[in-house]
């Protein structure tokens, strides 16, 4: 093996290894595989040497994944965005209007969920009012409607995603777009989670300065509103 090459495979590894220690990736539902994504690509691309024009189809078989929708749906659940880190199942939630008779909250079992916006970073959160006090949520929903329509509350700093840039050398912007839709907006402090500044203080430390895996010719991504290159299968897909 020539010594370019073996750099080649070293690297590879040496991302795989950052790869499964990074807990920034999620560990269960929503784009709970993401990270075994991102692992079997580079897999693929910088050991198998998988040619350019298989490759996403190698990855379906190896994930199991039957079409384009399943890719979309994982490479969408990375998507940079903000989410309330305390987000609750719907009735988990108690209702937070204040009680006229007593001291405190009203506390029963929310039903009438409310998005509650911070002014001074736009971050928000979901409180859930009770079906007696309607009235106070919809007080709650119209003063942040109104806020928001204002203009004057700042982007927040996404907290989910983002990964993907750290490890792939892809035209993410394209990816993103193709995988999340319209609705999907990039983020103003950038797409790549290493580059945060609410991560930065997570994290307390330096990102790793490693090389990124070229992609090989996946630079540019699928177009918005295309399609990857993934010729669709039939059955269930092997797994390995």
């Amino acid at each position: 093996m020539e010594g370019r090459e073996l750099r080649r495979v070293l690297d590879a590894h040496q991302l795989i290894a950052r790869a499964y220690k990074d807990d920034r990736f999620p560990t269960s539902g929503r784009g709970g595989d993401f990270r075994m994504f991102v692992i079997t690509w580079i897999w693929i691309v910088a050991v198998e040497r998988c040619p350019k024009d298989d490759r996403w189809e190698r990855v379906a078989a190896v994930m199991g994944f039957r079409n384009n929708f399943q890719i979309a749906q994982l490479i969408a659940s990375d998507a940079p965005r903000y989410e309330p880190d305390d987000r609750v199942w719907w009735g988990d939630r108690t209702c937070p209007a204040p009680m006229i008779r007593r001291d405190g909250p009203c506390g029963q079992r929310g039903s009438v969920t409310v998005r509650v916006t911070n002014p001074d970073d736009g971050t928000w959160r979901e409180d859930r009012y009770c079906s007696r006090h309607r009235r106070e949520a919809r007080l709650v929903q119209d003063h942040d409607r109104a806020l928001l329509a204002s203009g004057v509350v700042p982007e927040p700093l996404p907290n989910r995603g983002g990964l993907g840039p750290s490890y792939l050398r892809w035209n993410w912007a394209n990816v993103y777009q193709w995988a999340a839709g319209a609705g999907w907006k990039p983020p103003a402090v950038g797409l790549c989670v290493d580059d945060w500044p609410v991560m930065a203080k997570v994290v307390g430390q330096p990102a790793p300065k490693l090389a990124l895996l070229d992609g090989g010719g996946e630079e540019t991504g699928p177009p918005p509103g295309g399609t990857l290159g993934l010729r669709l299968m039939q059955g269930g897909g092997g797994r390995g």
